[in-house]
Parts: structure tokens; sequence; C-alpha cells
């Protein structure tokens, strides 16, 4: 049991002596250097799925919240218009 806490306690001190060293927590520093990787990585991928997966994300919506976290904008992923779906600006335009 006490060799468990001691090796709780380095893993909490090492976390500390990071965040002083960088300013980070650990958790955030990795998030950061990925959403690097997805702006370097962004030519090479064809969609943002592909891109998410490319850079190591869980899914496209832990993506799209880091997105959102580090540029401060909503990443709009535009879907196609059916034709069962309205669009009332080219309806007002056609009477």
């Amino acid at each position: 049991m006490s060799e468990l806490f001691l090796r709780l306690n380095q893993e909490f001190d090492m976390g500390i002596r990071f965040k002083v060293f960088t300013g980070f927590n650990p958790k955030l520093y990795s998030r950061i250097i990925r959403f690097e990787s997805v702006i370097k990585n962004y030519s090479n991928a064809r969609n943002l799925t592909d891109l998410s997966y490319l850079n190591n994300y869980y899914d496209q919506a832990h993506f799209i919240h880091d997105f959102k976290s580090f540029t401060g904008f909503s990443l709009i992923i535009p879907r196609k218009c059916t034709k069962t779906e309205r669009n009332p600006a080219k309806e007002k335009n056609q009477h």
C-alpha cells in the first residue's frame, strides 16, 4: 500500500512540476500540441473526420470541442440540402 501511495504522490508531484515549468497542466499541454498538429496536417486530410482521426482524436466531437476551445469559433459543418428540406427564401422569390 505504501508503494502505491509513493507512486501516486510522485505522479502528482510531476504534474505540479510540469505546470510550474510550462504554465499548463500535462493534459492541456497535450491538447495544444495535438491541435497544432491539426493545423500542420490540414492540407493532408480529405475531410474533418479524417483530420480528427489523423491527429488521434477519439472522434470528431472531441476535435470540434478543441477547435472551439482554442479558436473561440464554432466549427460549422455544411450539409447538403435534400429535396425534402424547405428553403423559405427561395420559395418567397418564386411567388
